[in-house]
């Protein structure tokens, strides 16, 4: 949360980030997952996706970007 608003990457740099740097069936991993998006981008590429993310008030905006690809977020 930036001065009280999310700030999340935007969903093309992430594609462009997952497609350059992984193959599908690679594994991303963000640890500060955030709102997620790079979870749901990389998902939605093909790869496996695991994230962390301590900050329960974003769990609603997390459920919304990966709840779509089908997996959650620990």
């Amino acid at each position: 949360v930036k001065g009280g608003e999310l700030a999340a990457y935007p969903a093309g740099l992430c594609r462009l980030l997952v497609e350059a740097l992984t193959d599908p069936g690679d594994l991303v991993v963000d640890p500060f997952a955030g709102t997620a998006m790079l979870l749901g981008t990389a998902s939605s590429l093909g790869r496996r996706a695991v994230g962390y993310e301590i900050n329960e008030s974003l769990r609603a905006v997390v459920d919304r970007n990966v709840r779509p690809q089908g997996f959650g977020i620990l």
